[in-house]
């Protein structure tokens, strides 16, 4: 069955940015549908309130887990605005106009943008002992770990006057980790639904207080 329905733009954007980046407009609209569904029936039969013996238990759970969210949420929210700070505004533009704040989706193009400037640029051929050679240099290398801001600061500052894709991918791969292959693939860090939603609601901001005016402070 086929419908054409009026979404407001800030309720979809919110809504899309809770789902999976592979999510269609179609299966987000039909999960929420199966969601509302589930909730107005009330669950399956089968299903009854929590015993009472271990709700004690329970609401140690939820609040001990709550802190966890929120702590890993501000942890998200920081390195969001930490990544902001380097982020050129057509790249945050980007995030909002293209890809709805879906951060997954966002980080992969920018990094397949910049895979493409890597594989157009001429380079001579290497023999078989240049190759062995840098390969063994890359793997005694140290590897950075996520969250260290220094290197993108220095590169940043050494880019051309007219900034490509890999400015996006260094302000991105610390905080974000594998999820801007292949430059994120070493840190073998891969953030959690958690964090990227406390990172969506960083850019989300920045980018309302400066597209619209609202203060979010």
């Amino acid at each position: 069955m086929k419908l054409s329905v009026s979404v407001p733009d800030e309720l979809w954007e919110e809504a899309r940015s809770i789902a999976a980046d592979s999510e269609s407009s179609s299966a987000v609209i039909q999960e929420g549908l199966r969601r509302w569904v589930m909730q107005t029936r009330g669950g399956p039969r089968y299903a009854t309130s929590a015993p009472e013996d271990v709700l004690g238990d329970l609401q140690e759970a939820r609040e001990r887990l709550a802190r966890e969210a929120r702590a890993e949420f501000g942890h998200g929210y920081t390195q969001g605005v930490q990544s902001a700070r380097r982020l050129p505004w057509w790249a945050i533009e980007d995030l909002a106009d293209h890809h709805g704040f879906r951060v997954r989706e966002w980080a992969r193009a920018w990094a397949s943008a910049a895979v493409e400037v890597d594989a157009a640029r001429p380079s001579p051929p290497l023999s078989n002992e240049d190759k062995a050679e840098i390969i063994d240099a890359w793997l005694k290398r140290p590897r950075r770990r996520p969250f260290d801001w220094s290197g993108v600061d220095a590169d940043v500052q050494a880019t051309d006057a007219v900034p490509g894709p890999h400015v996006v991918v260094r302000a991105l791969v610390p905080a974000l980790g594998v999820l801007v292959p292949p430059y994120g693939d070493e840190l073998q860090y891969c953030p959690g639904t958690t964090y990227l939603r406390g990172f969506a609601k960083a850019m989300r901001d920045i980018w309302s207080s400066v597209a619209e005016g609202n203060d979010h402070d």
